[in-house]
C-alpha cells in the first residue's frame, strides 16, 4: 500500500504547495510531517544525494527517490526521526522529524549559500585567455547563440562561444570595410549588459581582428 501511495504522489503531483525554509547547516532543523499521508522534502535547486536515518527500523517509512526528493509516509511513526541529508552540491543538513496530525504538504528547503562575487580581474583573465585562443578553466565550447553584427564601417561575424555557470563569452571576427584606417568604437556594436575586449583598437582598410564579448547568463553585467 505504501508503494502505491508514493507512485501516486510522484505521477500526479497531488501534494499541496509548500513554503520554502532556509537550510540551517550549523544546527539541527526541527520539522513535522503529516501522519495521514506522504510528505515530500526537497532542497531547492539541489537534489538530495544521500540520506541517513535513525532509528533504522523506520526505514520502510522513508524513501529517497532517484529524482533527489525524500518521501516520508508519516502514518504509524510513533517516535522522533533523526535524518541527515547530503545534497548533490555537498550541503549537509541534520533534521529532527516528528509525525503529527496535520494536512500533508511538501517541505522545501532553500540553500542560503551566497555565490562568490567574480572580480573584474578574473573576468579580464578569462578574456585574455580567449584572446590567446585558450579556453579558460571552467568554460566549455558551446554552439553559437549570437548573430553577426554590422555597422557602417565594419562587420563582426560571430565565430565561437564559450560558457561556464555564470557567463557567456562570444568571439567575433571584425573586418574594417572602409577605405581608411578606422578606430574601433566598441559601443557601436555591443549591447546593454555586455563587456568587450579588443585585440586591436585600430584597423587598416580590409584588415580583420578578433573582438571578444562577455555577458552574464540571464543578467546584465
Amino acid at each position: 500500500m505504501r508503494g502505491i501511495g508514493l507512485a501516486v504522489c510522484l505521477q500526479v503531483g497531488v501534494c499541496m504547495s509548500g513554503v520554502a525554509q532556509d537550510l540551517q547547516l550549523n544546527k539541527v532543523m526541527n520539522l513535522s510531517v503529516s501522519n495521514k499521508g506522504i510528505t515530500r522534502i526537497s532542497v531547492e535547486g539541489d537534489p538530495i544525494r544521500e540520506m541517513f536515518l535513525y532509528p533504522d527500523n523506520l526505514q520502510e517509512h522513508v524513501t529517497l527517490h532517484k529524482s533527489g526528493h525524500l518521501f516520508i509516509a508519516g502514518q504509524n511513526i510513533d517516535k522522533e526521526l533523526s535524518v541527515t541529508l547530503i545534497t548533490s552540491k555537498g550541503e549537509i543538513q541534520d533534521l529532527t522529524i516528528q509525525s503529527v496530525s496535520k494536512p500533508s504538504g511538501p517541505i522545501i528547503l532553500k540553500s542560503i549559500q551566497k555565490k562568490k562575487e567574480i572580480s573584474n580581474k578574473t573576468i579580464q583573465g578569462w578574456l585574455e585567455d580567449i584572446g590567446r585562443k585558450y579556453i579558460p578553466a571552467g568554460f566549455q565550447s558551446v554552439g553559437l547563440t549570437e548573430t553577426d553584427r554590422f555597422t557602417d564601417q565594419y562587420v563582426a561575424k560571430a565565430s565561437e562561444s564559450y560558457t561556464n555557470e555564470t557567463h557567456l563569452i562570444t568571439t567575433f571576427e571584425l573586418t574594417n570595410n572602409s577605405s581608411q584606417n578606422t578606430q574601433i568604437e566598441a559601443q557601436k556594436f555591443i549591447r546593454p549588459g555586455e563587456g568587450v575586449y579588443l585585440l586591436k583598437s585600430t584597423l587598416e582598410p580590409n584588415e580583420a581582428t578578433r573582438v571578444i564579448i562577455i555577458k552574464k547568463k540571464g543578467n546584465d553585467l
